[in-house]
């Protein structure tokens, strides 16, 4: 009964109101309560999930209706990739031949 207590007490409120509707769960005996709780587990499992799914796959069946394809994002992702790897390569190859040249001026003025 103890885990149970633990459990009921680290449920929020509304989902102790949820779990009490079917008498309170501190005045059933550890059994019952397991049960009610089991009971309310598989209620959400199986209504409440399978609601959400629906509604996330409407919401990305509408998303997939009103955005380019996968495919079309995929190559502009990769696309703006490598342009940005190429650029970063230049700056790179820049950037050292210009330290290149700082670390040969100040070893020949030393």
């Amino acid at each position: 009964m103890q885990e149970v207590i633990l459990f009921y007490n680290g449920l929020g409120i509304p989902t102790r109101q949820i779990l009490d509707s079917r008498g309170a769960i501190p005045s059933k005996t550890a059994a019952d309560a397991k049960v009610a709780i089991q009971e309310m587990v598989e209620y959400f499992k199986n209504g409440i999930m399978e609601h959400l799914g629906q509604e996330v796959l409407k919401l990305l069946t509408d998303w997939n209706n009103a955005n380019p394809s996968y495919q079309e994002r995929r190559k502009s992702m990769e696309d703006t990739l490598s342009k940005f790897m190429s650029e970063s390569a230049k700056r790179h190859e820049v950037n050292s031949n210009l330290i290149k040249e700082i670390r040969a001026s100040t070893d020949a003025a030393i």
